[in-house]
Order: C-alpha cells, then structure tokens, then sequence
C-alpha cells in the first residue's frame, strides 16, 4: 500500500513581483503538497499522507498538487528543487529527483527582469536584479522540470 509522498527540499528561492500584481488562485485536489511560503530552513521536507492500495504489479496514477501555504501579492514565484519520495507500507520507498518547480506558476522569463533591473532609474531595478540572479541560480541547478520552466 502506498501511504505517502515526501518532497525533500534541497533549495529554493522567492522572487519578489517589482511591478503591481499578484499570484494566481490554486484550486485544491484529493492530494495536496502544500510548501510553506516562508520556510524556516534552507531544507525542509513535506509529507502528503496518502491511501492508496495497490495489487502487486499495479500501477497507478496518484495525482498531488504542489500548492502554498498562503497566497501572497508580494512574491512573482517561489522556486523550488526537491526529491520525491515514495512511501510504501512495506519496507523501503523510491525516490525520485531531483524535480524543479515553480509556484503558484511559471515567473516572468529572465528578459523581463534583465530589462527591469537595466533601467537604473526604476525604483524596482534593484529588485528586478535580485530576481534574475535568483531565477538564474535556480535555473542552473539539476533537476527535471516543466517546458515552461525549461523555455526560461
């Protein structure tokens, strides 16, 4: 029986919306992983308990929804690295990874903040800086990831 999903935090980052705007709603599922907004460590691990029986050489779908903890009209997105882990009633789990992701969805692109933070007389230039080195750290590290994630 599978009984819960783990993702193990390896790094993450926000980046801070420069302009006025805010994050889109996500709507809840059967399953949801829900990552803090303000983490209170570098890494950090968050369980979905699940139920799900499975036959031996069953497959299945199990689908869970990444989502914050809190919608927030500061943040562009927050991105993370993480593993998945597998937890299974039986000894042992499977894990997978590393995955990065992004919430509540795709940040700008690297263009639009590498334009905001070269206009030294916008007042969100040093913002726009920080983002792009951020979303650059973020982008250059392992880890599979959506074809949006993969575009920026």
């Amino acid at each position: 029986m599978l009984t819960g999903v783990v993702a193990h935090v390896r790094n993450w980052r926000t980046l801070d919306h420069c302009e006025p705007g805010g994050p889109l709603p996500t709507s809840p599922t059967r399953y949801r992983l829900t990552i803090p907004l303000e983490p209170r460590a570098a890494h950090f691990d968050v369980q979905v308990e699940l139920n799900e029986e499975l036959r031996p050489a069953e497959a299945s779908r199990i689908r869970v929804q990444a989502g914050l903890d809190q919608p927030s009209p500061f943040i562009d997105a927050m991105l993370l690295q993480l593993d998945v882990e597998l937890r299974f009633n039986r000894s042992g789990e499977d894990v997978f990874g590393p995955v990065l992701i992004s919430l509540p969805g795709t940040p700008s692109s690297r263009a639009f903040w590498r334009t905001l933070a070269a206009n030294g007389d916008d007042p969100g230039h040093e913002c726009a800086a920080r983002n792009l080195a951020e979303l650059n750290f973020m982008l250059g590290l392992p880890g599979a990831r959506t074809a949006d994630l993969a575009r920026l």
